[in-house]
Order: structure tokens, then C-alpha cells, then sequence
């Protein structure tokens, strides 16, 4: 995927450095989604990282980027309110089941999340003790659902 930044008649092509970083300083508006959206779709992992931290993506894209395969996408994308609402709750089982430091920033803010519940069941079973101790640590967790860390 080329980009390139267009100024008075000039054009320079933005490598994906660059790119990321012209990403970061813009809006966080509805009117940048469609671009947001389409670099969404770009081969860097670092592209698309600062792409998953813009809260203007449409729902398909928040569902992408929650199937990334860079865990550096899935890390940025579970702060973002807008995915904590729109991503599927299998998809985030998913992201769980897949990285450690995803689960424990869940774990952490399990009240920002839709089924709560089906999330807890998926971080109480969680391998790395560092998770559920987040999770239990959570003031927000359900004190009927904390008995099964005990």
C-alpha cells in the first residue's frame, strides 16, 4: 500500500514510519474513519497499531484489528472505548487466549467490556496467574464470581 502526502502540487511518498506518525497527530473525528478504516488494511503492524487506537473505526474494522495477528494491534486495541463496545465477545476470548498482557489489561478494566460474565469465565481459567490476580484485584469484578479464583 503506497501513501503518499500531498502539499501545493508536491508529493512525497510516507514510508510506514512516517505514516504512523502523521496517524497519531491526526483528529480523532468521524470525518477521518474512512481513512482510518482503509489503513486499517495496511502491512505494517505499526500502521495499523495506530490505527487501532483511533476510537472513529467503523465496526468491521474494530473486528479486524481484533483478528490482527500482530499482538502489538491487539495490545493497542484493547484501550480503545469504541472496540471495549463493539468487539465480539468471541473475538476478545480470542485476543485472551492469545496474549498474556491483553488479558490482564481486561482483566483490569472488566467493567469497560459487554458480557462481563463470558469474559470472566475466560479470564478466571487463564494460565498466567498475573491475570487473574488482576482480575481479582478488580473492584468491579463480581464478588459472587471472585469465589471461583479462591
Amino acid at each position: 500500500m503506497n501513501v503518499t502526502l500531498n502539499v501545493q502540487n508536491q508529493s512525497l511518498p510516507l514510508g510506514f514510519q512516517a505514516l504512523s506518525q502523521v496517524i497519531y497527530f491526526l483528529p480523532d473525528d468521524a470525518e477521518f474513519q474512512p481513512l482510518f478504516d482503509s489503513l486499517a488494511k495496511h502491512p505494517s503492524a505499526q500502521v495499523r497499531s495506530a490505527i487501532a487506537q483511533k476510537e472513529h473505526l467503523s465496526e468491521s474494522t474494530i473486528q479486524d484489528l481484533g483478528e490482527d495477528t500482530s499482538i502489538s494491534v491487539l495490545r493497542a486495541l484493547v484501550h480503545n472505548r469504541s472496540a471495549q463496545t463493539h468487539l465480539e465477545t468471541d473475538v476478545v476470548l480470542k485476543m485472551i487466549r492469545r496474549d498474556a498482557e491483553v488479558a490482564e489489561t481486561i482483566a483490569a478494566n472488566l467493567e469497560c467490556w459487554n458480557d462481563r460474565k463470558r469474559l470472566f469465565e475466560g479470564l478466571v481459567q487463564h494460565s498466567d496467574p498475573l491475570v487473574r490476580w488482576g482480575l481479582a484485584r478488580n473492584p468491579s469484578a463480581p464478588r459472587n464470581l471472585i469465589c471461583q479464583l479462591l
